[in-house]
């Protein structure tokens, strides 16, 4: 009870517990049967600048309380200003072949050895209070961007170290940590403007409107740098911007939709929080059905080569290949993606966008230049694909490529046509995957038909084996209503068709036949179609017969019997 009860007046003399007497805290201690600290700990009454002092009674380690004007301003010299406050260091004194500074975590060696390296001298440590550094920071190191307690307030200013992120300029983690602060709070919406000389964000759940944070309008001007930086919008860029970004890692990460614009001198953004959206852009939540998924995620996770994603207009492409991309990428893969228009910022992605570059920017430069492991092209020919990826290693890069094509047997047979060698494509390709947006009937208003309208297909023309299918279908049709705002649809969803070019695949490739007979052995022994899932979303009135018809693969060929 000695030792604890001489450290518990010595913090108090500190300032350090939240007492008005030490009798005070030694009563509680009694009647509670705790030892005098562990009763100071557990109902809060330590100040975490307490932990240092501890600590430096226990190993024998200097704790400094410093006052303004106690350290000399001269020795900030021996340590950057980026240093100083990225790492919460302030330099106390220095010898002939050593250099004291003050932390408030021991367990520093890097940092330690870092300032040895900059000084050329043996570095000492002293424990200090981390409220006692930050005001010597501020003292010795003030931020380029002046702050006043008075001047700034909000709802999440309490949650934000922003003397630390002013003074280190780094306004994108700023603005990221401002907008996981917001999601945290259960905020929708942001919106960054300025008002009357000072600059507001302001955020809004629901019928609700709070005033997250007011600053001066300086401190905005730093933030809507930081909203530029993270969303990659370059000066010249037109007046409305949109983008959709990610911050954060692990827990803390989140998507974003930005929209930003700028005139007349002045700007205004606005933020909105997409929930659950890294949940929306996992490769297993696209909607291939299961033995797609199976196929296409174990070829992904073991060969790099050719992944094709076609489509008749490429809408709804850019998700699928992120969502493939994010898929395939480890922690330490280089990642180039090459955008018409760049619609998700993703951190740790090279992102390149089409119209800034040379045109005649060959995979094979960018390979050489940029060495990546995945490279993303939003929209690329078949041909340009396979015959510029030829010239590369094939097991050195895995290439996800949007095309725009009809149909999954039009991809194929593109593919099989193509002017690189059998054992090339054999080699290169991994699969092509051919993907539709259809729209989703309003549960509200759609109406069933007795049988299939004739304006979409004549049963002439229907193969065999597939008129039992359309015979045990159900049809429906958009109507219209309020809820839906008189579209007749609710939303839209992918469907997929797809070809997984396993060994077999391969040996079909190599196959000295022609062409026209390896597309149909392909594509009639090795196509993973979603004609199940189909005749379960007709069954169920998600989908109408003219938005699907195209996978379904119900016509005859003219020369096929019927």
């Amino acid at each position: 009870m000695g030792k604890s009860k001489d450290i518990v007046e010595k913090l108090f003399s500190l300032g350090l517990l939240k007492i008005k007497n030490v009798a005070e805290l030694e009563k509680a201690s009694s009647e509670s049967g705790r030892d005098i600290i562990e009763e100071a700990v557990v109902t809060g009454l330590v100040s975490p600048d307490a932990l240092p002092y501890i600590i430096s009674e226990n190993l024998d380690i200097p704790f400094i309380v410093l006052q303004e004007g106690d350290v000399d301003s001269s020795l900030c010299a021996l340590i950057p200003y980026e240093i100083a406050w990225g790492e919460e260091v302030i330099p106390l004194s220095q010898g002939n072949d050593f250099v004291t500074v003050g932390v408030c975590d021991l367990l520093r060696p890097k940092l330690f050895r870092r300032i040895e390296k900059l000084t050329g001298k043996k570095a000492r440590v002293a424990l200090v209070g981390r409220d006692s550094i930050r005001r010597m920071l501020m003292s010795l190191y003030p931020p380029p961007i002046a702050i006043s307690d008075k001047k700034i307030s909000g709802h999440i200013v309490g949650d934000i170290d922003l003397p630390k992120f002013l003074a280190t300029r780094d306004s994108s983690s700023l603005l990221s940590e401002i907008l996981f602060q917001s999601r945290t709070a259960g905020i929708r919406v942001l919106i960054l403007h300025h008002v009357s000389g000072k600059f507001v964000i302001e955020g809004r759940e629901d019928s609700r409107s709070i005033v997250l944070l007011e600053t001066p309008g300086n401190i905005g001007e730093f933030l809507f740098d930081g909203l530029k930086k993270l969303c990659g919008f370059r000066d010249g860029d037109p007046a409305v911007r949109e983008r959709i970004i990610e911050t954060g890692e692990g827990k803390r990460s989140g998507m974003y939709k930005v929209a930003l614009v700028s005139g007349a001198g002045s700007k205004k953004a606005v933020i909105r929080i997409i929930p659950n959206a890294l949940g929306k852009l996992s490769i297993d939540a696209l909607g291939f059905n299961e033995d797609q998924l199976q196929a296409l995620t174990g070829l992904i996770s073991r060969e790099k080569g050719i992944y094709i994603i076609a489509s008749p207009t490429l809408d709804g492409v850019s998700t699928t290949l992120y969502s493939m991309v994010r898929f395939a990428k480890s922690p330490d893969s280089a990642v180039v993606t090459i955008e018409e228009d760049i619609r998700f910022k993703n951190e740790g992605f090279i992102q390149l966008e089409k119209p800034m570059l040379e045109e005649d920017l060959s995979i094979e430069k960018i390979v050489r230049t940029l060495s990546p492991d995945i490279l993303m092209y939003s929209n690329l020919t078949i041909e340009k694909l396979i015959h510029e990826t030829a010239h590369i290693y094939p097991s050195r890069v895995s290439v996800f490529a949007g095309i725009e094509c009809k149909s999954l047997e039009s991809a194929v047979e593109k593919v099989i046509t193509s002017e690189a060698s059998r054992h090339a494509l054999a080699s290169l390709m991994k699969a092509v995957v051919f993907q539709k947006l259809v729209r989703i009937l309003c549960d509200a208003c759609k109406k069933e038909l007795p049988a299939i309208p004739s304006m979409y297909l004549d049963p002439e023309m229907v193969k065999s084996g597939k008129r039992d299918l359309l015979a045990r279908m159900k049809y429906y049709i958009p109507s219209g209503c309020d809820e839906c705002g008189g579209t007749g649809f609710s939303g839209m969803t992918a469907i997929f068709d797809m070809v997984v070019f396993s060994p077999s695949v391969r040996m079909e490739m190599l196959m000295d036949k022609r062409e026209e007979e390896k597309r149909e052995k392909i594509l009639s022994h090795f196509r993973l179609g979603p004609e199940e899932l189909i005749v379960k979303m007709l069954m169920e009135g998600q989908v109408t017969f003219e938005d699907i018809v195209p996978f379904l693969d119900l016509i005859r060929e003219k020369n096929e019997g019927g």
